[in-house]
């Protein structure tokens, strides 16, 4: 749990990009081993962050299955859609916040005098 902290410590919204500030042209430049290591990590990080506990992802589910296995019975109809809808709002709010930094970091606002 302290590398985790350590990795976060000194992490700001301003870090938080998405595909478009993930600059593939440098990479292109560097021939097909950066692009294609570059295409490994985005794989693996895609398939660790569906292993988040947000409900709407793959780890929301082992989550409700693990609430089943400590209930011995499972969540109730309302309780898991409340869960969803949360977790929907919480990765689309995401996705709009990483796509939003993206448009800044190439320079949107001047486009439209922010």
């Amino acid at each position: 749990m302290s590398r985790v902290h350590a990795l976060l410590e000194g992490l700001t919204c301003r870090e938080l990009d998405g595909y478009c500030g993930s600059n593939l042209y440098c990479l292109a430049r560097g021939g097909i081993a950066p692009i294609l290591t570059f295409m490994a990590l985005l794989s693996v990080s895609l398939g660790l962050i569906n292993l988040f506990p947000v409900p709407i992802l793959d780890g929301g589910h082992l989550l409700f299955y693990a609430a089943e296995a400590i209930r011995g019975r499972p969540l109730g109809q309302k309780a898991q859609e409340y869960g969803f809808r949360i977790g929907l709002a919480l990765v689309l709010t995401l996705m709009v916040f990483t796509t939003w930094n993206d448009l800044v970091h190439i320079g949107i606002r001047g486009w439209f005098k922010l």
